[in-house]
Parts: C-alpha cells; sequence; structure tokens
C-alpha cells in the first residue's frame, strides 16, 4: 500500500465517523487518537502527491525553526506567510499580548527549541547561551555514542511560557531513535492535526528534520511516525477532501542532504539552495539553469547560463528524482486563461522524441481546443542531466 493512503483513510474516516464540533476556529469532525507511518529509506521524502504542496514555504519555516527565530517578518522576506494570521495586531492583542511588536510570535517553537524557557523580551533578541538548546543537544547525542538513549526528546510544549507565546504549539513533542545502529526514526505527538491544511506540512517539515538531522549525524533516515491527538476536518476542508480521498497517489520524490561542520552550516546551505530552486506547475528547477523554448533547441546559450550559476556546479542538488519521459499534465486555470503545465524533458531526449513533441502529445488526445493552446517545452541542456530536480506529479 502506498503510504498516502493512510492520510486519505485517515481524511475518510474522520468525515465520516468524527464527533461534529463547535470550537475557536469553526465547526470540525473530530476523531480522538490516529498514527500514520511513512518510511524515509533511500531518500524518499513523503510530500503528499494527490494535492498541491508548497513543500518550500515548508521546508523554510523548518529552518526558521532550527535557528530558533520568531520574527514573522523574516518568513514574510521569504515570501512565507504561514504566520501572518497569528502575527497581526488583532491577534496578539486577543491573546493580550500587546507588550509585542506586529510580528514578533513570543516564544514560540523555534525559542524552545533553541532556547528553552529563556526569559523572553521580544524577536530582536539574541538568545545564544541562554536557555536549553534541545535541538543540539539531540545532535551532541546523536554523534557522542549515545544514540540509542531513549531520553532524546525535543519539546515546544513549556507551560511557563504558554501564555508568552501568539499560538501554544500543536506539534508538541519529538522523540528520536537510533535502531540496527545507523537508522534513524522520528515520532511526533501533535495535539491538533488539521487534516485538510496543517498535517501534510507537519509530515514533510518532520521528514526533512529526520533527513537532515540523519545525515549531520552520520545515519540515514529510516521512518516518521506521527501521533496525532485531536484530528479534525474543518466542515468547509470536507468536499475538497473527499474530491483528494479518491485521487491515486504518486511516487514520492527523494532528498539528497549535503552535509556540513555543523548544524547552522547545513541550514544556511539549504536556505542558498532553496533561494535558487524556481517552480513552474509541477516542476522544480534551477533558476538561470532551463529556459522555455519553442523554437530550435540549438539555439539555447549554454554558455551564458553556466557562468550565470557557476557556483551550483561545485554542490549537489537538495533534491531529485528518478527522471521519466513525461507527457504534460492536464490543464489549470491561471488568471482566467487556460494554459498547459511545462513538459519537463531533457534536450537529449527531446531530440530523439523530437517529431512526437512537435506534433503536440496533447493535440493527439484532443486536449487542444485551438492552435494557441499548444505544449511549451522545457528543455535542459546535455550538461544538465546530472542535475536532476523534484517533479512532485
Amino acid at each position: 500500500m502506498h503510504p498516502e493512503v493512510q492520510y486519505l483513510n485517515l481524511a475518510r474516516q474522520v468525515i465520516r465517523n468524527g464527533a461534529k464540533t463547535v470550537g475557536r476556529n469553526g465547526t470540525t469532525y473530530t476523531s480522538i487518537g490516529a498514527m500514520m507511518r511513512f518510511p524515509l529509506n533511500n531518500g524518499t521524502i513523503p510530500l503528499l502527491t494527490t494535492k498541491k504542496l508548497a513543500w518550500r514555504s515548508c521546508l523554510k519555516e523548518l529552518f526558521w525553526f532550527m535557528r530558533g527565530e520568531t520574527d514573522n517578518k523574516k518568513l514574510q522576506n521569504q515570501n512565507v506567510k504561514i504566520w501572518n494570521g497569528n502575527a497581526s495586531r488583532e491577534f496578539l492583542d486577543s491573546r493580550n499580548l500587546h507588550h509585542l511588536k506586529e510580528n514578533d510570535l513570543g516564544p514560540v517553537y523555534g525559542h524552545q527549541w533553541r532556547f528553552y524557557d529563556a526569559e523572553y523580551t521580544n524577536s530582536k533578541e539574541d538568545y545564544k547561551g541562554k536557555g536549553i538548546d534541545q535541538l543540539q543537544n539531540i545532535v551532541d547525542e546523536l554523534q557522542n555514542n549515545n544514540k540509542t538513549s531513549r531520553r532524546l526528546i525535543m519539546t515546544a510544549w513549556n507551560p511557563n511560557q504558554i501564555d508568552e507565546m501568539a499560538l501554544p504549539p500543536c506539534h508538541v513533542l519529538s522523540q528520536f531513535h537510533v535502531t540496527n545502529d545507523d537508522e534513524l526514526s522520528v515520532t511526533l505527538y501533535q495535539r491538533s492535526g488539521d487534516i485538510g491544511l496543517g498535517i501534510p506540512f507537519n509530515i514533510a517539515s518532520y521528514s526533512f528534520l529526520t533527513h537532515i538531522i540523519a545525515k549531520h549525524c552520520d545515519l540515514k533516515a529510516k521512518e516518521f511516525i506521527h501521533f496525532i491527538g485531536n484530528a479534525h476536518v474543518y466542515d468547509d476542508h470536507a468536499t475538497s477532501l473527499i474530491r483528494q480521498a479518491v485521487r491515486n497517489p504518486k511516487q514520492f520524490p527523494t532528498i539528497h542532504v549535503n552535509k556540513r561542520n555543523t548544524l547552522e552550516e547545513t541550514i544556511s546551505f539549504f536556505q542558498d539552495y532553496l533561494d535558487a530552486v524556481g517552480w513552474s506547475g509541477n516542476i522544480y528547477y534551477l533558476k538561470g539553469l532551463s529556459t522555455i523554448v519553442e523554437k530550435d533547441p540549438e539555439s539555447w546559450k549554454v554558455d551564458e547560463a553556466k557562468e550565470k550559476h557557476k557556483l551550483f556546479f561545485k554542490k549537489n542538488p537538495l533534491l531529485s528524482v528518478n527522471y521519466s519521459f513525461t507527457e504534460p499534465d492536464v490543464s489549470q486555470k491561471i488568471d482566467s486563461r487556460f494554459i498547459f503545465n511545462y513538459c519537463d524533458i531533457s534536450y537529449n531526449d527531446f531530440m530523439k522524441n523530437r517529431s512526437n513533441w512537435e506534433e503536440g502529445v496533447g493535440k493527439k488526445q484532443g486536449i487542444f481546443t485551438s492552435e494557441k493552446f499548444r505544449p511549451i517545452y522545457r528543455i535542459y541542456p546535455p550538461w544538465f542531466d546530472h542535475f536532476l530536480h523534484i517533479n512532485t506529479r
């Protein structure tokens, strides 16, 4: 069974059998106690494939946690809007946090991970050396022959500071386990899980964390196990989840992590790489190393692109997936116009199958209704073939 089916079954079960509850944010269908297991071996990263997932925002938020940051402005500067609703003046005032400036979230996840219980003043303060650095302690234990300890726990739930936080933590406690000498698994206890929006992010975030910590500690990521106390579906999400539940999951993508000397260097390297990743439809690619062409790809300016991003030829990619030659995806509506996702192919494959692609796979399927609706080819030059990227479809 594909691991994503667990998520789809959970959504179905909660909608069908969950208790209808009126709560702080609206009406939900609620089920108490749920568990899912996601294998991470061979670099597998469980980014759900039956819906669009903003995995880059998820990863940027994770780095923000791992750095111990609590300033929402730093996320906004990266076009990450996850915390905007909880960082507004109105919301902070509703939590009686009148002393915090807008976008200061108080001692939330990052503060507890890196400076647990350090007295909190504001998001600009330097807390280095204060409180307990739980994340670094986990890394130290995993690296210093104490990796089989059953006490490798990191918690974001701090009763002393709950009332100082813009939002009390939902994913409250993670435990790190090493088995078979070098296999790292992480279990997460989440007190409250929004199945439609939050849970896909949480699965991705802690799976990313497992891979990063495993590589940094010379271990192999094995499994992410997710326990949810209160699993719920908001009533206005139910229809879309029912539609999603009938879709067939695709193969999960894979991740490759480059080890650096310190945890901070590893985070910085990932961030640099993320900033150079572009997105189009379901295709993720390195900016400047690809181009959209509808003409002879021989005219592609290879040397110019190499020069623009020569630094990236010294680094391995963060994300990769087994390469496959695929047809265009179904159309999607953007700005009231129907366009088609890019056909993601390498230069060599394009040349081998040129006549078929120039004819237009979509046209042969009767998808295109006029000449302007034709495939757009994203062609990669021969030297790009080893720079494979992620395609979540």
